[in-house]
């Protein structure tokens, strides 16, 4: 029998936001993710070990760790979101295909990785599916069938689905970086531009104010030097020179 959850605070919440690179979806939380409040808690579960060695994240993060994969892009959720078991365990009915599609369509991700053939059949629909990139997207993803990282599943596993997953966000974050310092590149060169116009600007009005100054002083010293006697007093009182 299943085992739900009696609010829905007890779930591991979706890990979502607009502009991810990839999202991982698996069918509902095994009873140590539920347990753990994490994704992929089962210390047999190879995903966050798998994570590392096709290079989407830096290191081997455990699955507390699990929101710190928003910081590469990388968004997390399930197709179930009220119940946690194996897969044998969980309700067909709280399979929720249509809250996927729904979530896909507000966040707009680059593309969505099925953790198992199982969450990619129930989500699309689909009996027989391939490992790897499909032909057809979801809702504007692109969409992976990966091997299940799931111990018991280990007899089907292969790496290169997710290897192919992870290329495809390697290729996005290069792009990015790539945009990056083109545009970089582009405010400098308009910095580089700019800058001499602003110290021509700058060298062309010092001569002005030079210039006014000196004049001012040269007009106050001609005048302080006009002055007449009146008697035996010396009058200081400056009086208009003519010019010449």
């Amino acid at each position: 029998m299943p085992r739900a959850s009696s609010s829905s605070k007890h779930l591991v919440p979706d890990l979502l936001a607009p502009g991810l690179d990839l999202v991982f979806c698996g069918t509902a939380p095994s009873p140590a993710s539920f347990k753990a409040r994490a994704y992929y808690a089962n210390p047999g579960n190879a995903f966050w070990a798998t994570l590392h060695a096709v290079g989407l994240t830096p290191e081997r993060l455990t699955p507390q760790r699990y929101p710190e994969l928003l910081a590469w892009r990388i968004g997390l959720t399930d197709l179930n979101k009220t119940e946690y078991g194996s897969d044998h365990e969980l309700s067909a009915n709280a399979m929720d295909a249509k809250s996927l599609h729904a979530k896909l369509v507000k966040y707009r991700p680059a593309a969505i990785a099925f953790t198992s053939k199982n969450a990619a059949s129930l989500a699309l629909g689909a009996k027989a599916l391939d490992y790897g990139r499909q032909r057809e997207p979801l809702d504007g993803a692109v969409v992976f069938v990966l091997a299940s990282p799931s111990g018991p599943r280990r007899s089907f596993w292969t790496i290169e689905p997710w290897r192919a997953a992870a290329t495809f966000v390697m290729d996005r974050r290069r792009l990015r970086e790539a945009r990056g310092m083109k545009i970089t590149r582009r405010a400098t060169f308009a910095a580089a531009l700019l800058a001499p116009n602003i110290v021509r600007a700058r060298s062309e009005r010092k001569p002005c104010c030079t210039t006014w100054h000196a004049k001012r002083r040269s007009i106050s010293s001609r005048s302080m030097r006009c002055t007449v006697r009146a008697g035996t007093r010396r009058s200081t009182r400056p009086i208009r020179c003519a010019a010449g």
